[in-house]
């Protein structure tokens, strides 16, 4: 049994994985499988960036070593059965560490493939927490001002300025390397949205009435410029449930109309019966020469930390 006293705290950066694997197994079909799903490209960014990066080590060198690596998966061929299993912060803290094994190297894929989405969002969710409590142990603002307009609490960094305040209008803004991290808050009346029985097609419905509201805010340096939020790339969105409260993520690419400016954004549209509006809390950046994936992750981090009250 792992000593969790002597344990050493996880090192790694952000989206960082090791797979301990042989080096003839990396660089063969089993390798192949591993790096298509986990540093596949992430929907909406441009250029390409990865959903995680990856690190390669073989077991002999993994075993001299400190193991504390936050995200490890750890494959094995030529075992009597497949086997996975998932070890919590066995080396470290706080540590997911992915067991995969295999009787031949099409049981290693076929393991692999049946836990990946598993594994993934094991990995980003670590991501996530380890974001909510970087963000929770610094300053927090404006939760009084939220509160009492939208009836919402949100861990807002104080790094994130209110630039524009209107009746039905609320935006936040983070100066960064070469760009800017951005947070929007807003409600549509139910009186303005069509009914529809498909959630895609309302989904469609409630883009149409974000751009008609953004676009009256958002504008860049240049004239005849606003934010647009419908592009050519299909947004992703699925439903769930936050306190009692319907939930909808949308995730997507921006653009500003006659202009160069885009980049990715992340939306959570609350249905709020009491007062027959949804209410729409989006992140979205413009870092057009550095990498947006770590951006994105804060801004999720930040939007997931919603608490919604009548």
């Amino acid at each position: 049994m792992r000593n969790e006293a002597l344990q050493t705290s996880a090192q790694g950066q952000a989206n960082q994985v090791l797979v301990v694997i042989d080096d003839d197994l990396w660089l063969s079909n089993v390798g192949d499988t591993i790096r298509n799903y986990l540093a596949a490209a992430i929907d909406g960014i441009l250029p390409v960036e990865p959903k995680f990066d990856i690190d390669q080590q073989s077991p002999r060198i993994f075993e001299s070593t400190t193991k504390s690596n936050k995200h490890i998966v750890y494959v094995t061929v030529g075992q009597d059965h497949a086997n996975f299993e998932l070890l919590i912060d066995e080396y470290s803290q706080p540590q997911n560490c992915f067991l995969i094994q295999g009787t031949d190297n099409k049981s290693v894929i076929d393991n692999f493939l049946k836990h990946k989405d598993s594994i993934i969002s094991r990995f980003h969710q670590q991501e996530i927490s380890d974001m909510q409590k970087r963000i929770k142990e610094g300053t927090l603002h404006e939760t009084v001002f939220l509160h009492q307009k939208y009836k919402i609490n949100l861990d807002l960094p104080a790094s994130y300025k209110r630039v524009l305040v209107d009746d039905n209008f609320v935006w936040y803004k983070k100066e960064i390397a070469s760009g800017n991290s951005n947070i929007l808050v807003y409600s549509l009346p139910f009186k303005d949205v069509k009914s529809f029985q498909d959630q895609r097609e309302l989904t469609r419905e409630i883009n149409v009435l974000r751009d008609s509201v953004v676009e009256q805010y958002v504008h860049s340096s240049e004239p005849n410029t606003f934010m647009n939020l419908i592009v050519d790339a299909e947004p992703i969105h699925k439903t769930m449930e936050l306190q009692g409260f319907e939930i909808t993520e949308i995730t997507g690419v921006w653009d500003m109309e006659n202009s160069f400016m885009g980049g990715p954004y992340l939306t959570y549209i609350v249905k709020k019966e009491d007062q027959k509006y949804y209410l729409v809390i989006e992140g979205f950046t413009y870092n057009p020469s550095m990498s947006k994936r770590n951006v994105m992750l804060e801004l999720e981090a930040i939007i997931r930390t919603l608490r919604v009250y009548q």
